[in-house]
């Protein structure tokens, strides 16, 4: 993906009002120019000057905390992918920070993770729909199986009544 293309993405997601009134949009915002900057200017084989990374580490952090108090949807959670993977990128070809990397793939991580929860809970709610269902199924032949128990065991009863007069008049 090219700049342009970068740029366009996250003007849709800021037109997407995401995190609209926040306080985290506007230090994306700021940032963002800043690093959508260097990477034109390493697209064109230009040099790029060394920036300070920890306002881009606190950038992170804030983004992880958002992501962990914010109601969560899928929008946040794709907006928040796109981020992590143009910081992650961002940072291995101008600024080369260890922790920059490890928290974009932790934030990154925390998302997959999200996805993979949702999508377990969702898998839950449909069994239990379907165990309860089934649990209050009944079928007709369960009527019948019954019926049928209970007049075999009277015919037992009946058969041990008269076995036990036999026995006693016999003695």
């Amino acid at each position: 993906m090219n700049i342009l293309e970068l740029r366009v993405k996250l003007g849709v997601f800021k037109e997407m009002k995401i995190l609209e009134g926040t306080e985290i949009q506007c230090e994306i915002e700021n940032k963002f120019k800043a690093i959508f900057d260097q990477l034109e200017k390493a697209e064109k084989g230009q040099t790029v000057e060394a920036i300070d990374s920890l306002p881009y580490l606190d950038l992170l952090a804030n983004m992880t905390q958002a992501f962990l108090n914010l109601p969560i949807n899928d929008e946040l959670c794709t907006y928040f992918n796109f981020l992590t993977e143009v910081l992650f990128n961002w940072n291995a070809n101008c600024v080369k920070d260890n922790k920059i990397a490890s928290f974009s793939l932790m934030l990154n991580r925390l998302i997959e993770i999200r996805g993979r929860l949702k999508i377990s809970t969702d898998m839950m709610k449909d069994v239990f729909e379907r165990y309860t269902d089934l649990s209050n199924w009944h079928p007709p032949i369960f009527d019948l199986a019954v019926e049928y128990f209970d007049k075999l065991l009277e015919e037992n009863e009946k058969q041990a009544k008269e076995g036990c007069k036999q026995e006693v008049s016999c003695s």
